[in-house]
């Protein structure tokens, strides 16, 4: 039976549980409403990189806001030293541009497994990867308002690859998933906000398709040749087939978060000397919005 002290706790906690729902609706409820100017009144972003840096001249991150954009996913980091390093210079000065000019911003790692049979070595490889973001973002003062969550880029388990492009080797999906899992968690506990999936249809399919503690995690999924501008166009309906994910509900609906439905948007429309430019929409309306911005629960 339930003594007086546990009551009281019971209730404490219980007022404590109901202020913090509170202050979160209000939070919800007053929240500035993001503009759903992308095709299919949906919110619009983009994702850039080294790519639209390539005559050196910079971005006009005004006229990127003013064509509609209100997030931008930006190269900030790579598995592969001189990548990393270039990666790195770029993500500083066009968050700032960015945010400067109204709009959302998150860090992009595009990641490349070890080469290893050793488990301990891919999870110690994973730890040493995330802790490269991880310092990136502390190092500038951690998120601020504008900040997104860090997304990771996975879309290839080759660890062994010719010059020609020849993948020799791969790495199985069970050490796949591990090294992914890790990678996620540390992010996550150390800069408090969960951390994003980007990747392709196939691949997720072929390579997470039945861990389901992975389905935490919000997903980004990029498919071309989709019309975006139909509300009810989805990133998951080139195949025609059920994709089996742990994101799969049992209407085989995919609950994806942010779509990159196209790799070849003008990137001079966008304020970009350099383009094509990656264009993307969010899944859903303000809200969904400020969910994923939301400090993590876990």
């Amino acid at each position: 039976m339930m003594g007086k002290r546990a009551l009281k706790s019971l209730f404490v906690a219980s007022v404590f549980l109901l202020g913090t729902v509170i202050t979160q609706q209000a939070h919800a409820e007053n929240a500035v409403q993001i503009e759903a100017l992308g095709p299919g009144n949906r919110i619009l972003g983009l994702d850039i990189s080294k790519y639209q840096h390539t005559k050196n001249l910079p971005i006009d991150f005004a006229k990127m806001h003013s064509a509609g954009v209100r997030f931008l996913y930006i190269n900030g980091g790579n598995t592969i030293e001189k990548a990393d390093t270039e990666a790195a210079n770029y993500y500083r000065s066009d968050r700032t541009g960015a945010q400067l000019a109204g709009i959302y911003t998150g860090l992009y790692y595009y990641a490349h497994p070890p080469r290893t049979t050793d488990m301990n070595i891919v999870i110690a490889n994973a730890h040493n990867q995330a802790k490269k973001v991880i310092d990136r973002i502390q190092e500038d003062g951690g998120y601020n308002t504008l900040d997104m969550p860090v997304a990771l880029d996975i879309e290839t388990n080759c660890t062994s690859m010719s010059k020609s492009g020849i993948c020799h080797r791969s790495m199985s999906n069970v050490y796949l998933v591990r090294w992914v899992k890790t990678w996620l968690s540390d992010v996550q506990s150390a800069l408090g906000k969960t951390p994003v999936i980007y990747s392709y249809m196939s691949f997720i399919t072929s390579h997470f398709a039945y861990d389901n503690e992975l389905a935490k995690y919000p997903i980004w999924i990029a498919t071309a040749r989709i019309n975006p501008a139909n509300p009810e166009a989805k990133p998951t309906m080139k195949s025609g087939k059920c994709p089996v994910s742990p994101w799969t509900d049992t209407k085989c609906n995919v609950s994806w978060k942010i779509w990159q439905y196209s790799s070849g948007g003008a990137g001079a429309r966008y304020g970009l000397q350099a383009g094509p430019v990656d264009l993307n929409v969010l899944g859903g309306a303000s809200e969904n919005f400020y969910s994923l911005i939301a400090p993590s629960q876990a």
